[in-house]
């Protein structure tokens, strides 16, 4: 513990630091998350994912996890917030990130449910992450049903998460089992299985925008932008004006190249089903280039009803910055899912 307080204390930004110091009673997020463990890294030599503070949020709680000899194994479901009421929430992170990204907006929910996170698999360093998307829906099924093994369920997914939680979702209910809600946040299926029209539009605003930020970056960079996609990746923050930008701090794509890779390969390759219920769509004010203009050209040939809700902020600010609109949002959806008087007690779907 000695080794973790100047550490602890720096990043916390506290005078002093005690093993009974909560991380998130003290103010943490998520940018504060990974600055304690990149520095836990760098001075330690010990490389943790950044949402053990989720497992281990006080200072004595975390030196016991840094001081053992392996890194402790994570569940895939983690209770981000208790609730005295059923059934529970289950909330999934986006591509390449972690539930820590979705903690402000889950302790904004006007809700008197427990709440859940879930972690892809490979989140914690240690298992092999998975390939694509339909069995990323069947781990994901199987943690969420070992946790309650019948509905009604209640589930709700982050840009890729959402994906991931609408395959979930339809393999519950070719189970007979009752998803009384899906809401999915900013989640898009990949361009290729969008509506022709669709298509071209998108490819008509990628290409406009590629072309802004090459009118306006240096010119021994244009070469370089042109042949490599890591070079175009560097620019990825860039708004659709060509505005240099950079990613919210609050987002932590950390941990996770690898895991990032393998998930962006299961987007392209995933052709959706269809699933015989309702989306609550949310989508940011603030629209992306490579996204559909509206969410019901996206899901309308595979889901049977989306509503849409919209929320200030773009794709990553809706998590870092304007999260109490984005709980509002979720918050009076979820309510009027469980005062549904059609849930049943044994959570099937009604016949």
């Amino acid at each position: 513990m000695e080794r973790l307080k100047p550490i602890w204390a720096r990043v916390m930004r506290r005078a002093s630091a005690d093993a009974a110091d909560n991380f998130f009673a003290l103010g943490g997020t998520p940018a504060r998350a990974r600055d304690l463990f990149d520095a836990i890294e760098k001075e330690c030599g010990r490389k943790l994912p950044v949402f053990t503070v989720v497992q281990a949020p006080t200072l004595g709680e975390l030196a016991e996890v840094l001081e053992a000899a392996d890194t402790p194994e994570f569940p895939t479901v983690t209770l981000l917030r208790e609730g005295r009421e059923e059934p529970a929430i289950f909330v999934m992170h986006g591509l390449g990130s972690n539930v820590l990204d979705l903690f402000q907006t889950v302790k904004h929910l006007d809700i008197a449910n427990p709440v859940y996170g879930l972690q892809a698999k490979g989140s914690d360093l240690k298992s092999e992450p998975l390939r694509n998307v339909p069995d990323m829906g069947k781990f994901i099924e199987a943690a969420i049903q070992k946790k309650r093994p019948h509905g009604p369920y209640f589930l709700i997914g982050y840009s890729f998460g959402g994906v991931v939680m609408f395959e979930t979702a339809r393999r519950l209910m070719e189970k007979g089992e009752r998803v009384a809600f899906l809401g999915m946040i900013e989640s898009y299926p990949y361009r290729d299985f969008l509506p022709t029209t669709e298509k071209l539009r998108i490819k008509g605003q990628l290409l406009k925008r590629h072309a802004t930020i090459f009118s306006r970056i240096p010119m021994n960079k244009k070469i370089a932008y042109l042949t490599k996609g890591t070079e175009r990746e560097a620019y990825s923050s860039w708004d659709d004006n060509g505005n240099p930008g950079k990613r919210p701090e609050n987002i932590t794509f950390a941990d996770a190249d690898r895991r990032r890779q393998c998930e962006e390969l299961a987007l392209k390759s995933y052709a959706p089903g269809y699933y015989d219920g309702k989306i609550h769509f949310v989508r940011a004010d603030e629209r992306i280039a490579s996204f559909p203009a509206v969410p019901r050209r996206a899901w309308g040939t595979f889901a049977r009803e989306i509503v849409t809700d919209i929320t200030p902020g773009d794709h990553f600010q809706i998590l870092s910055r304007d999260y109490e609109g984005l709980a509002r949002i979720l918050s009076r959806r979820l309510k009027e899912a469980l005062d549904d008087p059609s849930l049943t007690k044994d959570g099937r779907r009604p016949q």
